[in-house]
């Protein structure tokens, strides 16, 4: 009882919306049909000649714009489907003299929206008149007191049949017994009123829905479509690490050891004869192999550094704000990120170097900071914030662009905020797998 109380009292919140929308649907629908009706009977009737293709053309126009409308006033009183993606349009042959005049002809999403147009009046006028007809109702029957006496009724018959046995004359069947009979009938109409406007704006929704939403076979073959763009920029992405990891390794460790080699081969020649040179030799070989080493090390923090396989992407993020050029500072709450995590932490760290990179290189800035959040949801929320110069644009081409590139591999977001003057902020969403990967995965701990 409790439950239907509740939902009942929710009926009552939003009744004054959908009222609104069942009195106005009339005359908006009204211009759209009659526009739409009037044009495509035009386009139709001088389709003989080319001049009827125009025509029609600038019709499904029209009932695209008025589709969009419709649609949005659905969203206000009711669950719609998403809209359709109107930046991707049809293919059309190229060089044919005024196809892009009479290209929304091609498009079977501005059909749909017209005929829309068409459908939805004949439901508006319905709706109308049930709603326009129970409110009066029931607004006429609640104060029916207040205007009755201007009123003479023409036949009493049934009422006295109701009130028989109560006053020999009738009279007191006028003065009482009907109002409050007419008056409890109005209640209960004004009661039923918000359900009553819930019943009637489904046929408006499930028009909407059917068609002014983006169907179901597109909108999967979108999702796969995009799926396989991002797998793409994955694999672009890490095959442009790969090389530029190949190309760091060829221009500094790569010489290093071949001089290395070059050294200690002399120093073995020169040792029976001459030791002291020999000596020399083998240590700064051995001093260049230090730098090698640290050469190597630097590097392979770009990839996976030992404190992220060892401790885990939080003591990894927190290392990385430590050892930042820059006085960085770490938000890190990844405790509600599961086992799932392990399977892109990895390339969360990376993403976040390299932020932090182009901050110590291209932002001019004082300081930064870090923050990596499991989000609600099971999102990893990463942001890298600076109080540089601002100006970051994701260009194609640029390392920005080829970060935005990798995270979209992932299925995830990435929006950069850099005014003139700053700060930067930049925004990652990547989303966490509910369970850890198969194989190499690494369990969290704490």
């Amino acid at each position: 009882m409790t439950e239907r109380r509740r939902r009942y009292v929710d009926e009552w919140r939003g009744w004054t919306g959908r009222t609104w929308y069942l009195l106005t649907a009339l005359p908006v629908d009204l211009v759209g049909f009659v526009v739409v009706l009037t044009l495509l009977c035009l386009g139709l009737g001088l389709g003989i000649v080319w001049v009827g293709l125009p025509v029609l053309a600038v019709t499904v126009r029209i009932g695209r714009l008025l589709g969009v409308f419709a649609r949005r006033r659905a969203g206000r009183v009711g669950e719609v489907p998403d809209a359709p993606d109107w930046t991707v349009r049809p293919d059309l042959p190229t060089g044919v003299p005024g196809v892009r005049l009479v290209a929304p002809l091609a498009d079977t999403r501005n059909w749909a929206a017209t005929a829309h147009a068409l459908a939805t009046f004949p439901v508006s006028v319905a709706t109308w008149v049930a709603t326009v007809t129970w409110g009066a109702l029931a607004l006429g029957a609640v104060t029916y007191p207040a205007w009755t006496w201007a009123v003479t009724p023409a036949d009493d018959i049934w009422l006295e049949r109701v009130a028989a046995g109560i006053g020999e004359t009738g009279q007191w069947t006028g003065t009482v017994l009907r109002p409050l009979v007419v008056v409890l009938a109005g209640l209960v109409l004004a009661a039923t009123f918000p359900i009553v406007t819930r019943v009637l704006i489904v046929p408006h929704l499930v028009l909407a829905g059917l068609l002014l939403g983006e169907r179901q076979d597109v909108r999967l073959l979108r999702g796969a479509q995009r799926a396989e763009a991002g797998r793409r920029a994955a694999l672009l992405a890490e095959d442009a690490s790969l090389r530029r990891l190949e190309r760091d390794i060829h221009d500094g460790p790569q010489q290093q050891l071949l001089r290395l080699q070059y050294d200690l081969a002399i120093a073995l020649r020169r040792f029976p004869d001459d030791t002291a040179a020999a000596e020399r030799l083998v240590e700064e070989s051995l001093d260049r192999s230090k730098a090698v080493l640290e050469t190597i090390r630097n590097l392979s923090r770009g990839l996976a550094p030992p404190i992220l396989q060892d401790r885990g992407l939080a003591a990894a993020v927190e290392a990385l704000a430590e050892d930042s050029v820059l006085p960085t500072t770490a938000d890190v709450r990844l405790d509600a990120a599961g086992a799932g995590l392990a399977a892109v932490e990895r390339s969360a760290y990376a993403i976040l170097s390299e932020l932090l990179t182009n901050v110590t290189k291209h932002a001019h800035a004082s300081s930064a900071r870090i923050r990596a959040v499991a989000a609600p949801g099971g999102d990893l929320e990463l942001e890298v914030r600076d109080d540089g110069v601002g100006g970051a644009r994701l260009d194609p081409g640029h390392g920005l662009d080829g970060l935005r590139d990798r995270v979209e591999g992932l299925q995830g977001a990435f929006t950069v905020t850099s005014p003139p003057g700053g700060p930067t902020v930049v925004r990652v969403r990547i989303p966490v797998p509910v369970e850890a990967p198969a194989t190499g995965g690494r369990t969290l701990a704490g």
